[in-house]
């Protein structure tokens, strides 16, 4: 539906907003594999990331057929530490380096 929708609307860019549990992260994968390969790179494809999905091994993101991963963050609490760790020590996304891409 979402290749459809591209397909008629010829949109420069597509942002795919999706929280995915552990479970549904190969979903996550495979849709975002097949909306690359429906759309081409013609169009810029751009996802959301919990900065929770940040970890300190190789990240499941890793890989991603994406041009864009954009952090989304809400009260970090004990998280404050991992994204400072994450995002080289940007304190927020005011930088355009605390916005790079994580894979």
């Amino acid at each position: 539906m979402i290749g459809e929708m591209v397909r008629f609307t010829h949109p420069p860019g597509l942002q795919i907003d999706f929280e995915a549990p552990k479970a549904a992260r190969p979903f996550y994968r495979e849709l975002l594999s097949a909306l690359r390969a429906r759309t081409g790179s013609d169009v810029w494809l751009s996802m959301t990331a919990l900065v929770s999905w940040c970890g300190t091994g190789r990240s499941w993101m890793a890989g991603l057929p994406v041009d864009e991963i954009g952090p989304v963050a809400f009260y970090m609490g004990g998280l404050r530490t991992r994204w400072l760790r994450c995002s080289g020590g940007a304190a927020s996304f005011s930088s355009p380096d605390a916005a790079a891409v994580w894979a």
